[in-house]
């Protein structure tokens, strides 16, 4: 009988690096100049420390609207700590909305989009009346 080998994965030590904003190119939010993380980190903010230190450490976990950065905000760290002009955000700001317009504009012009839609409405819709006829008769059809 052969023995199982068992294969154990462990960290001991982290490395915590920051990487600073640039202006992206990503259209993904709302409104307003994307931003990206540059390619390069700041070496003089890297953290070394044990895992178990950072784990009884750390702050918690942020939620997800936690982590939006409002347009006001963005711009300004853009201007201030990144020295972009104002023309250089409205730029990327004008592309990325190009961008987000023809992907609204995708979806709201597919066809069979909207008919899977509107059966999807109607079947909700044919299943709300069957169940309300249910609940006042008792049986169904």
């Amino acid at each position: 009988q052969e023995k199982k080998l068992r294969r154990k994965t462990s960290f001991s030590n982290i490395e915590i690096r920051e990487y600073p904003i640039t202006l992206g190119d990503n259209p993904g939010g709302a409104r307003g100049p994307p931003i990206s993380i540059d390619w390069e980190h700041t070496r003089s903010k890297t953290q070394m420390m044990e895992l178990e230190n950072y784990e009884d450490t750390r702050a918690p976990r942020r939620k997800r609207h936690d982590l939006h950065m409002a347009d006001n905000l963005r711009r300004w760290r853009l201007l201030r700590e990144k020295g972009y002009s104002m023309k250089e955000m409205e730029k990327a700001a004008k592309a990325a909305e190009a961008v987000r317009k023809q992907r609204r504009k995708s979806i709201e012009s597919k066809p069979a989009l909207s008919k899977v839609k509107k059966k999807i409405g109607q079947m909700i819709s044919s299943s709300k009346n069957e169940a309300e006829r249910y609940n006042s008769t008792g049986s169904l059809g």
